[in-house]
């Protein structure tokens, strides 16, 4: 996500100063009055995870080695970093997890602006998807991102019994491991539109701490969910679901996993539904509320009815 305060979170847009320099290619950098913040395309080291996961207070990211943008000090230190990846084989992109280190964004000095206008223009050939909060539209419509799309609401809370009617008896909800990785990734594509296999084997296959379920009628894939532990309890994305019974039954079956513990996801704003049961019936609060943008045209989900939680805001198209 772009330009966003997440409780205890250290992610923000910063605005723009004229002091720091940009590296376009490792070992060229400019320079300018004042300090100096280095960033290159490509330069940020799968080491440095552990680093960028505790400014997050997350637990895991999807990592794409070649698509972050690190910005340095003259020190080499890293003080901030933004993602740029492409979706699939596809000609989208998406753009997020922009966060610069805590002590430097309270001195406001511009690090978080010069990532995000490196990321747009190293992602220029691509449809670049981005969510950020609705008071800095109209700077991301200069930037670049001028098509607007549907809005996310993150909630946070605990989650609990959905209380409502028994769900369909024909709905068989089972542990994700025990699906063919194949049969998720067909799944997933007709919700995503974009065929994402190694997002998938990152955030699901290759985290031990995950856990997730899929709804079933006999063989068909109804719905699928995914629970993953932050630093505060735990994040659910996504959250596919064929409708509301299929979204119960699975809730349901998280309840007992994540029981007393505080539970953050985002949801679509067309979802009512959803949206209802979280902040009405679970009294779960409000983090904030993003925007979606792009860079070029408008990414059309002919399913997107069926997203109750986005997989993130932050390195996914949904």
């Amino acid at each position: 996500m772009i330009s966003c305060i997440r409780q205890n979170l250290k992610v923000l847009f910063l605005r723009r100063q004229p002091f720091l320099s940009i590296l376009h290619r490792p070992n060229h950098s400019a320079s300018a009055a004042g300090n100096s913040v280095r960033v290159k395309l490509g330069g940020v080291e799968r080491d440095s995870l552990p680093l960028i996961l505790s400014w997050m207070n997350a637990h895991d990211l999807d990592w794409n080695y070649d698509g972050w943008i690190g910005a340095y000090n003259e020190q080499r230190e890293l003080v901030g970093c933004i993602y740029g990846g492409q979706i699939g084989e596809s000609q989208v992109a998406f753009i997020g997890n922009l966060v610069v280190r805590n002590d430097l964004r309270k001195q406001r000095l511009g690090i978080g602006s010069q990532l995000f206008r490196t990321a747009i223009a190293r992602m220029e050939q691509f449809n670049c998807g981005l969510n950020g909060v609705e008071q800095e539209v109209e700077y991301y419509k200069r930037s670049g991102a001028s098509v607007t799309s549907f809005s996310v609401i993150s909630v946070c809370g605990t989650l609990r019994q959905t209380g409502g009617s028994k769900p369909d008896g024909g709905i068989n909800v089972v542990p994700i491991q025990d699906v063919p990785s194949q049969h998720l990734e067909q799944y997933d594509t007709n919700i995503s539109v974009y065929s994402r296999p190694r997002f998938l084997e990152n955030w699901i296959y290759k985290d031990s701490g995950m856990k997730g379920f899929v709804a079933k009628h006999r063989d068909d894939i109804l719905g699928y969910c995914v629970l993953k532990p932050n630093a505060r309890g735990w994040r659910l994305g996504p959250l596919y679901a064929e409708n509301s019974s299929v979204a119960q039954a699975m809730l349901d079956k998280l309840h007992p996993i994540c029981a007393g513990a505080a539970v953050s996801m985002e949801i679509p704003e067309d979802n009512v539904w959803m949206l209802s049961l979280m902040k009405d019936r679970f009294s779960m609060q409000l983090v904030y509320k993003t925007k979606r943008l792009y860079t070029k045209r408008e990414v059309v989900f002919p399913h997107f009815d069926q997203v109750y939680a986005l997989a993130s805001i932050d390195s996914q198209i949904i």
